[in-house]
């Protein structure tokens, strides 16, 4: 009988235990709570008007917006110049499938330039945006960044990729599939002069939570 007692008790002990090595299970939660998987991507402007010249370089030019097409630094790919503050390129950049749009969305700018000189030299790069579902009409991109892009310091080598700090737009912003018009503008320069120093446009990055299941 004693025996048969001690089972029971030991029986009763791993029940009570059971629970806390319980499987998880499939509570609600909110995606912008979990731990921050964060993606990010890379988005290029169209260039596809550009004409061949003699010895294989290639050229393009709005003078009305400042902008041109041209070869990287000899290196047989182009770029987008912007020859003067003030020169914009407008991009369409959809949301991807899976971003959390409770958790908020970054962008920055990559690009390079002829000037060396390090530190004192800066250029500041401005992203307006509008955001529409699929059916709705595209609209001018005139909001702004929650918070703005700051002026990012020249490197100081000729032509090293730069990343500018990051803007970004408010968490809850955005909607599911939203497809973005964004104008990328070269908004300031100092130092740095855009009529006389090579400034390239190479794409943004669009920084993203992925969303959880």
């Amino acid at each position: 009988m004693r025996k048969f007692s001690f089972v029971l008790m030991a029986l009763a002990t791993i029940f009570v235990a059971i629970p806390s090595f319980a499987l998880p299970q499939n509570l609600p939660h909110h995606n912008s709570s979990d731990v921050a998987d964060w993606n990010k991507i890379f988005f290029q402007p169209s260039l596809t008007a550009f004409t061949v010249n003699s010895g294989g370089t290639f050229s393009w030019i709005d003078a009305a917006t400042s902008l041109s097409i041209v070869e990287t630094n000899s290196l047989s790919f182009s770029s987008l110049q912007m020859s003067a503050t003030g020169s914009i390129i407008h991009m369409v950049v959809p949301l991807p499938d899976n971003t959390c749009v409770d958790c908020p969305i970054k962008l920055s700018v990559l690009w390079s330039t002829s000037d060396t000189t390090p530190t004192t030299d800066t250029a500041t790069w401005k992203i307006l945006y509008s955001a529409k579902a699929l059916g709705e009409a595209w609209a001018s991109a005139s909001t702004a960044l929650n918070t703005a892009i700051t002026a990012d310091a020249i490197d100081g080598d000729a032509y090293a990729l730069q990343e500018t700090p990051q803007g970004q737009i408010n968490s809850g912003t955005l909607s599911r599939n939203d497809v973005l018009h964004l104008s990328v503008e070269l908004n300031a320069a100092s130092g740095l002069d855009p009529t006389s120093d090579t400034v390239l446009l190479h794409g943004i990055y669009l920084e993203y939570v992925r969303e959880k299941i």
